[in-house]
């Protein structure tokens, strides 16, 4: 009786494999190094990625239970998405049901005394119990108390986390000091705990301390975000909040415009990331891929030499297992090295994408790196493709018979395994077109981008932000007096021809609109005008190069006092006045009925249209106030100049510091510096599609070289007779490019399905092009095909200097 227990397990002699695999590599050292670098590069930009997704999306969020909190838009018939005002925001949450909580945030920025010249610090204004509503307490001290959040409530500030420990060392002692912020003493009460999302590059923190009298029902510049009753979900909390918009409705004349959004506060914060992450995702997944299947080609066509030598162990006995076993072996050690070296790769690749990328926060920029999840997820892989490209050469060069050792030497790898190889430069060619047409396609919509005027003329000016704290400029003649006093010094600045002011620059991202009126003119109440309000000065027309296409421009004399003036753009005029001359015409905010608004103000101008949401948005209608008329703490300055633009922002310090030491100046950049930012995610998301697309396509170019040299390798002497018997180079070499024609055509042709499908998940980032936009995807495939003949000339000119005499000889 046999013992069994006796017999071998299935994994003894791994040791003895794995040391002659080991002594194998080392000894075909050209191979390894082109299956080691070529997994290397494919997992390296695998692990590059995923660290950006494991920092943006899988990181769990640091406020309490996130799922619960929702993010809230007043919605408007002209602005699907408004920012909300206070007297809306306490009406949401005194006769909500489905709310427990609503926290209000209005971004801005403030001046600290920090010795020296003052330096400008982001600044979060927020209602009491904001944090708590967060579920953000914090890292140390309290958050702000009710008493302390009212109207001339007492001066007090939290400090971010970040802004912490840069600027005071992250001494604990700060809590309790006192900061100058704006010209008065704040104390500090805590600190706020960092958060990678939305808020977390957040300076200085203070109470809204919101004035009635100052913020109005129509008055939108809160961020609301609200917390879920027990029991409430979003689409409850949606039917809830919107009849209570209609309740308001019914008590406030004119409301019956309003609408409510409400949206889940993680969609809101990850919902892009989501998007941009997945496809840049696919398409590192698709190189992996390709990788891959490259190797299983290297290992397909290394084997044949191998053929003979596995057929005759298998006739003297050896087992079939223990021989697969073996070979796969041999692609793990493999796998084990291409994977250790992709880490590296990924980790300074990661520090690149670090670098690029339009990360929002701080905080997510360095939590991009490795860490166990990383390496748990590098480690995955490399079993991952262990498998992909190892398993399936095993088992076929694990089929070797004496036939092998007997038949002809054009036979060694057999007619199943020439197709299967085949098969697989088609999948590779297929998987590079995906990410090479994608990569197009972002690029190709930044190009347009671009090209679409802004509006402006972004060439010779510069722009930059000053704040007037409203404890030193509380009204509008002091305001007045600041901007009669810097604007001059500007103006005589050496190289400057032009200077203007306005509240918010084109393509900042910050409005304020509301309804409007227009004298003898009556609106539907359920549709109202809307219109963009902006506040600028004269000579801010002629600095941003804005054309002005009727009337006049503002003059020196539209002062206070004087006959209240406005400017209208060309969008209002299409739609208010249907393109008739606006000219005379008097407009002014609120409805016509409301006695308490602002007077009438004379249009005087028309100019052309700016975007200011961004060059991919059309523009709104706008309506343009002097800065003398209606002031602004909120300015941004432009200077034009014909000469080097780098140092007009330390003049315009310098004279800043002449007319108020007090105030600092910030954000300097130039206006072609502004029009290539606002484009800043969908070109970094383009360029790294390219590089990864690039890198598709080589290893691509790799497979083809790769089968088609093997080919003619192991058919020279077929390649000599033809040639013997009157077969011309050019036949010969016209042979072997349509074998790679053939393959890269197919190729192309399987891979358009994948290729539009990656097209449509980037959609988000594409701008005047579809997903399956023709002349791109023709584009596209040109190129992988003329990359794929590229591929195939060493090996077609290789197989014209074949020598027919040898060959004969050999037959």
């Amino acid at each position: 009786m046999n013992d069994s227990s006796a017999r071998p397990g299935p994994l003894a002699g791994i040791g003895k494999d794995l040391r002659v695999a080991v002594r194998r590599l080392l000894r075909d050292r050209g191979f390894t190094a082109t299956a080691v670098l070529t997994l290397a590069l494919a997992t390296g930009a695998t692990t590059a990625v995923f660290t950006l997704v494991n920092a943006v999306l899988l990181r769990p969020l640091v406020y309490r239970a996130p799922e619960q909190l929702v993010r809230i838009y007043d919605v408007q018939p002209d602005v699907p998405r408004a920012s909300v005002s206070v007297p809306d925001a306490h009406d949401w949450i005194t006769r909500s049901r489905t709310l427990s909580g609503l926290a209000l945030f209005a971004g801005s920025s403030m001046s600290l005394a920090a010795g020296g010249e003052p330096l400008q610090v982001s600044t979060q204004r927020m209602n009491a119990g904001a944090l708590r509503v967060l579920g953000l307490p914090p890292l140390l001290g309290r958050e702000f108390s009710e008493d302390e959040d009212r109207v001339g409530g007492p001066a007090v500030a939290l400090l971010g986390e970040r802004f912490w420990r840069r600027h005071f060392a992250g001494r604990p002692d700060v809590v309790g000091s006192t900061v100058r912020l704006d010209g008065r003493d704040h104390l500090v009460l805590g600190i706020v705990r960092e958060q990678p999302h939305w808020l977390g590059d957040s300076d200085v923190w203070v109470p809204l301390q919101n004035d009635p009298a100052t913020s109005p029902r129509g008055s939108h510049f809160m961020n609301a975000i609200g917390r879920l009753a027990p029991g409430a979900t979003v689409e409850s909390a949606r039917k809830d909040l919107l009849s209570v918009v209609k309740m308001i409705a019914r008590e406030v004349p004119d409301y019956e415009h309003h609408g409510i959004l409400v949206v889940p506060w993680v969609d809101e914060l990850l919902g892009e990331a989501r998007t941009s992450l997945g496809a840049l995702g696919a398409v590192v997944g698709l190189v992996l891929l390709i990788a891959c299947v490259n190797l299983a080609n290297l290992l397909l066509a290394r084997g044949a030499a191998r053929r003979r030598e596995v057929a005759v162990r298998m006739a003297l006995g050896a087992d079939r297992w223990r021989l697969a076993r073996g070979l796969l072996v041999e692609a793990a050690v493999l796998s084990v090295a291409g994977t250790a070296v992709g880490v590296l790769l990924g980790w300074a690749g990661s520090r690149l994408l670090r670098g690029t990328l339009p990360l929002r926060a701080p905080a997510l920029a360095s939590a991009v790196g490795l860490d166990g999840r990383v390496l748990l997820f590098s480690a995955g892989l490399c079993v991952l493709t262990t498998v992909l490209f190892g398993v399936l050469p095993s088992l076929l060069l694990a089929r070797g018979d004496l036939a092998a050792v007997r038949g002809e030497m054009r036979a060694a790898l057999g007619h199943r395994t020439q197709w299967l190889q085949s098969g697989l430069v088609v999948l590779e060619v297929a998987l590079a077109l995906a990410p090479l047409l994608g990569a197009a396609l972002v690029l190709q919509s930044v190009q347009r981008l671009l090209r679409q005027d802004p509006g402006f003329r972004p060439e010779h000016a510069v722009a930059f932000k000053v704040q007037l704290p409203p404890e030193r400029y509380p009204d509008d003649a002091s305001r007045r007096a600041m901007l009669s006093s810097y604007l001059p010094r500007l103006r005589a600045l050496p190289g400057v021809s032009h200077a203007g002011a306005i509240n918010d620059l084109p393509l900042s991202g910050s409005n304020t609109n509301g309804n409007f009126s227009i004298e003898g003119q009556v609106f539907d109440k359920a549709h109202e005008p809307v219109i963009e309000f902006r506040f600028a000065s004269a000579g801010y027309l002629e600095a941003m190069g804005i054309p002005l296409t009727q009337g006049r421009s503002f003059e020196e004399g539209d002062r206070a006092g004087a006959e209240p003036v406005a400017l209208v753009n060309a969008e209002a005029v299409r739609r208010f006045w249907s393109g008739r001359s606006p000219l005379g015409a008097r407009i002014r905010p609120g409805d016509a009925d409301d006695q308490a608004h602002e007077p009438w103000r004379r249009i005087v101008g028309v100019i052309g249209d700016v975007h200011h949401e961004g060059l991919a948005q059309k523009p709104r209608p706008e309506m343009y106030y002097p800065l003398d008329q209606s002031t602004s703490s909120r300015l941004t300055f432009v200077l034009r100049s014909r000469q080097a633009l780098a140092p007009l922002g330390s003049a315009a310090r310098r004279e800043l510091a002449a007319v108020d030491p007090g105030l600092s100046l910030y954000d300097v950049k130039t206006l072609e510096d502004r029009v290539s930012d606002s484009v800043a995610a969908p070109r970094s998301a383009g360029l790294l599609l390219g590089l990864f697309a690039g890198l598709a396509v080589v290893l691509a170019a790799a497979g083809v070289y790769g089968v088609l040299a093997f080919s003619v390798a192991q058919r020279s002497r077929e390649i000599g007779i033809r040639m013997a018997i009157g077969a011309s180079a050019r036949s010969v070499r016209w042979w072997v490019l349509r074998r790679a024609l053939l393959l890269g055509g197919v190729g192309i042709v399987l891979g358009f399905g994948g290729a539009l499908l990656l097209g449509r998940s980037l959609q988000q980032l594409l701008y005047g092009v579809a997903p399956s936009d023709p002349p791109t995807a023709l584009a596209a495939a040109a190129m992988l095909t003329g990359v794929t003949v590229i591929a195939a000339l060493l090996p077609a000119d290789r197989a014209t200097r074949v020598d027919p005499q040898e060959a004969l000889r050999a037959e």
